[in-house]
């Protein structure tokens, strides 16, 4: 702090004592590495996802662009459809619109759909940020795009398939379908200007983790 800045020397003798490493990663780094996260839950300092709402929380007040939030760390691949069988999204336009507003969201955030899942994530956690900063114009529809980016991430990360949730709603299940998640209700919460907080990292970051609420196969339990 004296320094007012980060020093290699400085930075090896923190290093030493998670505490202190944790102090230095928060208040002069202003961010936290996936290292940090496990060392920092293996040690008990914090419990498991504190570390990563913390990450997400200085990446909400960044100064200079997108930071990395959202964990490389990612559970096997899952093979799984795209949409799911047992609760089809049975409409035409509305299948098309997907696809639509997939395309328009990645365009807004400056991703490309092949890019690395937790690459798109950090871009799409930034835009929500520049958009509750006002540093983003919201444009009408906003939350759509948004949400389809973050749903077709859960799908290609971790096998989740778009489907029918609540009557026509669309929406993600989990590959067993204990879970379900409605992506447009998160971004349309989060993504407007004055929002308090924008935890679009953190949940994705939960999903990796499988810290979600308990639910037995085909239970089709909302995560909100």
């Amino acid at each position: 702090m004296v320094d007012r800045g980060p020093h290699e020397s400085t930075r090896k003798a923190a290093d030493g004592e998670v505490t202190s490493v944790h102090r230095y990663a928060t208040s002069i780094d202003r961010v936290m590495s996936d290292a940090l996260v496990a060392r920092m839950e293996k040690s008990g300092y914090w419990n498991p996802g504190s570390a990563r709402a913390f990450q997400a929380e200085l990446a909400a007040n960044r100064t200079d662009g997108p930071r990395q939030v959202a964990t490389r760390t990612l559970p096997k691949p899952i093979k799984a459809p795209r949409f799911d069988k047992k609760s089809p999204i049975a409409d035409p336009e509305m299948l098309s619109e997907i696809d639509e507003m997939l395309a328009k969201g990645l365009k807004l955030i400056g991703a490309a759909a092949s890019d690395p899942v937790p690459e798109i994530i950090d871009k799409l956690h930034a835009y929500a940020d520049d958009v509750r900063h006002g540093e983003v114009k919201a444009i009408p529809r906003l939350y759509l795009a948004l949400g389809c980016v973050l749903g077709e991430q859960l799908h290609r990360a971790f096998g989740w398939s778009w489907g029918t949730v609540r009557r026509t709603t669309p929406g993600l299940f989990s590959p067993n379908r204990a879970h379900t998640h409605i992506a447009f209700m998160l971004t349309q919460r989060v993504a407007k200007e004055g929002a308090k907080a924008n935890t679009i990292a953190l949940f994705f970051n939960m999903v990796a983790d499988g810290n979600l609420p308990k639910s037995k196969p085909s239970a089709a339990c909302l995560v909100t």
